[in-house]
This record gives structure tokens, C-alpha cells and sequence, in this order.
């Protein structure tokens, strides 16, 4: 290999690190003058191997681009899926959550209608007691009634007993006079 003058384009498309790795490729190469308007020349690098490295680099760099492009592409797609599994997941917990409150609401309305049965059970009990009440106060009032009848029919048969007696007192004084 001999010593070759490189076009500015072709070392100003090179990246600093580019650099560095033809001179490990290459141990004799020595890239120099990477001010802007100078001459860029290299020692010893044939123009061929540089050309074919820089493809190298441009092909590795294309096919790191092309993996990165892709990862992103996957890192879209786990993020979309992500999003849809917290979106499901959000609607499962919702869906939980509603089916707690309606066995929730459906036990509230199972103790109002419990409450509400022994209201009304309360309500009879206490119609109840008052009809027993009343009841009583009819049972005694029957016994009174038949009690005054007892008394009535009672007096009508003194009356009457007094009235015989009467007749039989007066017969009698009768018979003696």
C-alpha cells in the first residue's frame, strides 16, 4: 500500500470513531488534518480498503439502525399492548368493582326488605295487643252485661218471690180473718 491523498468529502463523512477503528484496522493508517478547507491526507491507507471499510461501517451502522428501527417498533407494540392490558385490566377492576356494589346494593335491599317485613311485623304485633286489649274490654263488658242481665232476672225473681210471698201472706191473714 501507498501513500494516497483522500478526498475532503470521504474524511469529512467520517465519524471520529470511524476514524479511530481504520487506524486499528489498519495500524499503519494515520488520518490527519480533520480541519475544515485543509487538505486531508491519510499515510499509507489504500483508497479501495478505506472505501470498503467505510461500506462496512455504513452497512453495520444501517443494520444497527435497522434493529434499533425495529426495537422501536416493538417497544411501540409492548407499549400498545401495555396500554390495552392496563386498559383491560382497569375495566376488569371496574367490572369488580360494580359487581361488589350490586351484591352489595342487592344485600342492602335484602335488609330493607327484611326491615320493612318486620316493620309491618311490628305494626301487627302491636294491632295485636291492642285487639287483645279491646278484647278484654269486651270480655268484660259482655260479663258485666251478663251480670246486670243475672242481676236483672235476679230481681225479677225476688220481685216476683216477694210478690208470692205477698199473696201468701195475704192468704194466710186472710184465712185467719
Amino acid at each position: 500500500m501507498g501513500n494516497c491523498l483522500l478526498k475532503q468529502s470521504t474524511v469529512e463523512n467520517l465519524q471520529p470513531d470511524q476514524v479511530a477503528v481504520i487506524e486499528e484496522i489498519v495500524p499503519e493508517a494515520r488520518v490527519i488534518g480533520r480541519n475544515h478547507g485543509e487538505v486531508f491526507q491519510a499515510d499509507v491507507v489504500d483508497e479501495d480498503e478505506l472505501k470498503e471499510f467505510v461500506i462496512e461501517q455504513l452497512t453495520e451502522e444501517n443494520e444497527k439502525l435497522k434493529e434499533l428501527s425495529q426495537l422501536m417498533q416493538e417497544n411501540e407494540r409492548l407499549k400498545k399492548e401495555t396500554m390495552e392490558l392496563e386498559q383491560e385490566d382497569e375495566l376488569l377492576q371496574l367490572q369488580l368493582e360494580n359487581e361488589r356494589l350490586k351484591a352489595e346494593a342487592e344485600e342492602f335491599e335484602k335488609l330493607a326488605e327484611e326491615n320493612k317485613k318486620l316493620k309491618e311485623l311490628s305494626q301487627l304485633m302491636e294491632e295485636n295487643e291492642q285487639l287483645k286489649k279491646e278484647a278484654m274490654e269486651l270480655e268484660q263488658e259482655d260479663e258485666l252485661i251478663q251480670l246486670q242481665l243475672e242481676n236483672e232476672r235476679l230481681k225479677a225473681e225476688a220481685e216476683e218471690l216477694k210478690n208470692i210471698m205477698r199473696e201468701d201472706l195475704n192468704n194466710s191473714v186472710n184465712v185467719v180473718n
